[in-house]
């Protein structure tokens, strides 16, 4: 099986590696996350094959298709128990409606969300109905018991009295089979015709793919792999930074992630060196020194839509230090996002707040 000839294997490769760019290379919390949410994610189909589209009334608004299919059309469209908020004279209820209730107000109520909901469910229908193009099947339940469903109360009545010898197809009494229209057989040159309208001739292998902006290749050696790995490696050393709290040596931090599959092997020797510098560096030294407590990626909630979240944030006995670290090139952006979480924790009254920004590539500290 490869990407290139199977949709789902490409996607499950997609979900893999977007788990891999934010948690890390964790084969087990990958399954974990599959195993609760992932599995529910779909593939995008492409356009020009001949697929089942499944979707409500509403969204089929607007489009048309050779064939529509309604599976279920009976529906209590004026549900029994749902509760409604009724105006009675100078007091408000909160009470069911239905064609049982006694009270005249509540019975005029349930006479106008009745009509109300009606009128909804035909012009849902007036949808459903005019999607066809070439066939319309619709399929229903029938119950003379049921008076609140749309099928059984309105639309078998109305079928029936348009029932007659030509277009009667089955009938008993629980059900009965209309047609209308006649069904016209598809000749070999119309299939050949309509296939060679609907096939898709690639020009290049980007065409090929139902991705339409990305392109696989069988013969990866000519790929320059050297910035992926990079990305790779920074993540991983970022994350081992925000963890060093909680470990006595680099070593042993490094060993444990390992083990844990969330730091690779073969970054063990590089990833060892750049903590040994930067955790032997006078400034990084100076930046803990007398701390009372380290705050690692506390995320900080601004509203419904915004959060921030400092790598670090260094509590002292008059002074606190946000410290982020950026394994990429130095931006304004950078020192403009560390300002940001100087400026909140300070409006959260945290005393002297400064901030550093360190730069691992170069092992360059700046200061906010």
């Amino acid at each position: 099986l490869t990407e290139l000839n199977n949709p789902y294997i490409h996607h499950l490769s997609d979900l893999a590696f977007n788990f891999d760019l934010n948690f890390g290379p964790d084969i087990n919390a990958f399954w974990e996350y599959y195993e609760k949410t992932g599995f529910k994610s779909s593939i995008q189909t492409p356009e020009n094959k001949d697929a089942i589209k499944i979707m409500t009334s509403h969204k089929s608004k607007g489009l048309e298709f050779k064939v529509v299919i309604i599976p279920q059309l009976d529906s209590n469209f004026l549900k029994s128990k749902s509760q409604y908020l009724v105006a009675l004279d100078d007091e408000l209820a909160y009470t069911t409606i239905s064609a049982k209730v006694v009270s005249p107000e509540l019975k005029e109520k349930y006479n106008e969300e009745y009509k109300a909901a009606l009128l909804d469910k035909l012009n849902l229908c007036y949808v459903d109905f005019t999607r066809a193009v070439d066939r319309l099947y619709v399929m229903s339940s029938f119950a003379k018991t049921n008076k609140t469903g749309f099928a059984s109360t309105y639309f078998h009545p109305f079928i029936q009295a348009f029932a007659t010898a030509d277009n009667l197809i089955y009938s008993d009494e629980n059900r009965f089979h209309l047609q209308f229209g006649k069904r016209i057989k598809t000749t070999d040159n119309q299939k050949n015709t309509e296939s060679n309208e609907r096939q898709f001739k690639p020009t290049d292998i980007s065409d090929k793919l139902w991705f339409p902006s990305i392109s696989l290749k069988r013969q990866l050696d000519d790929v320059d792999t050297s910035l992926e790995t990079n990305l790779r490696y920074g993540r991983q050393l970022h994350f081992l930074l925000s963890e060093l709290e909680n470990f006595n040596s680099n070593e042993d931090i490094l060993n444990a992630y390992i083990k844990k599959g969330l730091v690779e092997q073969e970054f063990y020797a590089r990833l060892l060196s750049d903590l040994q510098k930067i955790t032997q560096n006078e400034t990084y030294i100076e930046l803990h020194q007398n701390k009372r407590q380290t705050i690692n990626e506390q995320s900080i909630i601004l509203s419904e839509s915004e959060v921030k979240r400092p790598d670090k944030i260094i509590l002292k006995a008059n002074e606190t230090i946000v410290l982020d670290f950026k394994t990429g090139l130095k931006t304004p952006k950078n020192i403009k996002q560390v300002k940001s979480y100087c400026e909140i924790l300070t409006q959260m009254d945290f005393p002297n707040v400064k901030g550093v920004i360190l730069y691992t590539q170069d092992l360059d500290f700046v200061w906010i």
